[in-house]
């Protein structure tokens, strides 16, 4: 369902180029048939349209409560997070190593279209010749070559691949600090990054370290790091009303950063979150929720009864 919204809401924002929020009318900005399913008959007497509007959005909410609850804490890495991660695991199964250890991460950054490598270029991690760059600080990276060579190559994921307890710990650590420090639901690359450099005695830690001429650029880096975080996060918490911000935080973590940080910059990020909350709505409406929940019990039932791929109840 979202990869069928996510492609539909691309279609109008990013494709479609004589697509524009100032081309459309006042009444359409909000709500207009074209790009909204289930729009309010207008001939509605106004306690009509509170009761349906308040129908429709507590079945919607309900719904999806339901299937978020059902999402591990991938689910809630931005777009080029989640994009690092598989990239990891992919490299980590072409060189054919057991685990992804936490210096694939940074790897994995080096392929991604994030506007966050600007500003790791600023600092050197990744430089215009790694080749020349490694050489002069003499660090002895296995098949780091082979991996800069990989950028234009098809990879197979393969699932087989495990995380070291290094990259598990990494991983949490980021969901803390999404949630605790920065005070926001997405693990954005920002976020990601920050906690590798944080990361004590880690392999990513070093390998960053080893890029950085002083410990001045690392604290300026990590300071470069926070800002950018905060300009999102603070566009989102004044300029989108706080009852759509369930909503901007789904799209965040569709939309790569570069898409996301285009509609903050031509200021189509409130009409955007608008749009794509009505086609979550509507298509969350159609889903057979009952059937869901009917087909998760049995399911449970049955292993519960045979121990056939046994769950862990608590």
């Amino acid at each position: 369902m979202i990869q069928k919204i996510t492609k539909f809401f691309k279609t109008i924002f990013f494709e479609n180029k004589d697509f524009s929020i100032s081309n459309l009318k006042n009444d359409e900005k909000t709500l207009s048939p074209k790009y909204f399913k289930n729009y309010i008959d207008p001939t509605k007497t106004k306690e009509e349209k509170i009761k349906l509007e308040k129908r429709r959005r507590s079945q919607g909410y309900l719904a999806l409560d339901y299937l978020l609850n059902l999402t591990t804490y991938f689910d809630f890495y931005s777009f080029d997070a989640f994009q690092i991660v598989t990239l990891g695991k992919e490299y980590s199964a072409f060189l054919k190593t057991e685990y992804l250890s936490s210096d694939f991460l940074l790897y994995s950054f080096f392929s991604t279209n994030s506007s966050l490598l600007e500003i790791l270029k600023d600092f050197s991690i990744f430089p215009e010749d790694p080749k020349k760059e490694l050489k002069e600080k003499e660090i002895s990276i296995p098949n780091f070559f082979n991996f800069l060579s990989l950028k234009e190559k098809e990879i197979e994921p393969v699932s087989e691949i495990s995380f070291s307890r290094e990259t598990f710990d990494i991983f949490e650590k980021s969901i803390e600090n999404a949630l605790n420090r920065f005070k926001t639901p997405v693990v954005s690359t920002e976020i990601l990054f920050i906690t590798m450099m944080e990361q004590e005695n880690s392999k990513v830690q070093n390998l960053i370290q080893s890029f950085l001429n002083s410990e001045t650029d690392w604290y300026l880096l990590r300071y470069k790091l926070i800002k950018r975080l905060h300009r999102f996060e603070a566009f989102i918490r004044t300029e989108i009303p706080i009852n759509q911000h369930y909503f901007a935080y789904l799209l965040k973590i569709q939309l790569s950063d570069l898409e996301f940080e285009q509609l903050v910059e031509t200021n189509q990020l409130l009409p955007a979150i608008s749009i794509f909350r009505n086609e979550i709505i509507s298509e969350t409406i159609n889903i057979n929720i009952h059937e869901i929940i009917e087909k998760e019990i049995m399911f449970s039932l049955k292993n519960f009864l045979t121990d056939e791929n046994p769950r862990t109840y608590y």
